[in-house]
């Protein structure tokens, strides 16, 4: 890590000479020049005028806006996001606006904007926002699945909150020093959220620039930038970002639309050795994950999995390693019966397993909920329940009652700025009732909703 640290200020020395020098140094084609130089920066230099446009900064308060004075308060929470949709949809970190509501943002030019929450991910620590904008520049997402080591990379955010106000984002520049690092461990030992497959980089992030896209050469988004390593709480040279790959388009895609992202979950606990450890079996070595501990009434514990199983084979998938084993129960949908292979006293047996809801089994209010017949979903910040037998009975609903009831609203989202309200009942979208989470989430798919409530109002919401 030190000699790595050395040689990158070794280089960064050696280029300033150079350009301080008024002639080159070297000879011949195959050495790098002054013009080179030159050239390389004045390549960067459109770059920076070309994306910095589409990165905000993005400051948080507790509390609403208009329950606080209006003074100039320091943030509670400040990062970067980065503007994928013109008419003002902002990816961020879900981190940097965890339990705020009053998020503002403020442009490249200076101008400033009360943001929406339209949906979170706590898992990927992701979140979607919105202003009220229009005609923006938008940025361009890349596959992180074609990017290698060794790679340019871009960083432009709010490093401190010093753009809080003014907008004017911080521009750096690195390579791709290794991919696939996984910190998940280090950075959140809840296991409520999954730092893994992340991209490592040499360009400078530091406290502010999370939530912030690194993009490659082209100018594309290749990830979020989201920790850095470091014993002094500034740049050390070691910065990660999660990656943008099929799955985490399709978790954007799904916070887009406001929609909740759900995960597999199998119910073990799986021993932590990060490596590619091999199990003997009938004299040749597999790769796989060891169960350590299963979940009771989960549905491994529902199954004939036993602790010391090692699970080598999942939904056809081989499994390498416990990174990639997360990864793939994770994709899986909720739900779905998955054959499971696993390794026991040096066999290879095989079960099938139909796989939970990950969020419902680590909060114990939804699960109880589950056990008792409810159903719910949270959209757009708003949870709703499937109006059923269980929950009439459970707050006392008249029989007639017919459609999914709000219960609860989070402060600062597009449903609470919407006037959606606890206790509201849903009884129709775009002239069709949803008496179901399932017709309701089939309803979702069209660009615009008209929501009809119990009382005959309506409350309009685009989806584009």
């Amino acid at each position: 890590m030190r000699q790595s640290k050395t040689r990158w200020i070794f280089t960064l020395a050696t280029i300033t000479a150079v350009i301080a020098t008024p002639r080159p140094i070297w000879a011949g084609d195959d050495h790098l020049s002054l013009i080179n130089l030159r050239t390389l920066q004045n390549s960067f230099a459109p770059l920076a005028d070309d994306l910095r446009p589409s990165v905000v900064a993005i400051h948080a308060y507790e509390g609403s806006a208009e329950d606080r004075p209006r003074i100039r308060l320091k943030p509670l929470s400040q990062g970067s996001g980065v503007i994928f949709k013109s008419n003002g949809y902002i990816l961020t970190n879900y981190h940097v606006i965890e339990n705020f509501s009053d998020i503002r943002i403020t442009l490249l030019n200076g101008n400033r904007h009360q943001a929406t929450i339209i949906q979170i991910d706590e898992r990927a620590d992701m979140a979607v926002l919105k202003i009220d904008a229009d005609h923006l520049r938008a940025a361009r997402f890349a596959d992180a699945d074609g990017v290698r080591v060794g790679h340019w990379t871009i960083a432009i955010g709010n490093p401190f909150g010093l753009a809080n106000f003014t907008g004017r984002t911080a521009f750096t520049i690195g390579n791709i020093s290794t991919l696939g690092r996984n910190l998940s461990d280090q950075l959140d030992r809840s296991d409520t959220r999954y730092y893994g497959q992340l991209i490592e980089t040499s360009a400078a992030i530091n406290p502010g620039n999370s939530g912030g896209p690194l993009f490659n050469i082209d100018g594309q988004i290749i990830g979020i930038v989201t920790a850095i390593e470091t014993a002094s709480g500034v740049n050390e040279g070691l910065g990660f970002a999660i990656p943008i790959n099929d799955r985490t388009m399709k978790i954007i895609e799904r916070l887009t639309r406001g929609e909740e992202v759900q995960y597999g979950y199998l119910g073990v606990n799986i021993e932590r050795n990060r490596s590619r450890k091999t199990y003997d079996v009938r004299k040749r070595q597999v790769h796989g994950a060891r169960i350590n501990r299963i979940v009771p009434d989960s549905p491994a514990g529902n199954s004939v999995l036993q602790t010391g199983d090692v699970i080598v084979e999942f939904d056809g998938i081989p499994i390498e390693d416990i990174d990639q084993f997360v990864r793939v129960v994770g994709a899986t949908p909720v739900g779905e019966s998955v054959i499971t292979k696993f390794v026991r006293h040096s066999s290879i047996q095989a079960t099938t397993i139909r796989l939970g809801d990950r969020f419902e089994y680590h909060n114990a209010t939804d699960k109880q909920l589950a056990s008792e017949g409810l159903r719910s979903t949270n959209w757009r910040g708003a949870e709703l329940f499937e109006i059923n037998a269980a929950l009439r009975q459970m707050i006392d609903l008249p029989d007639d009652a017919r459609g999914l009831r709000v219960d609860e609203v989070r402060d600062g989202s597009d449903a609470h700025l919407k006037r959606l309200r606890p206790g509201q009942i849903i009884t129709k979208v775009n002239g069709k009732p949803v008496n179901t989470i399932a017709k309701f989430r089939t309803a979702l798919k069209a660009n615009r909703l008209n929501m009809t409530r119990a009382d005959g109002s309506t409350v309009t919401f685009n989806m584009e």
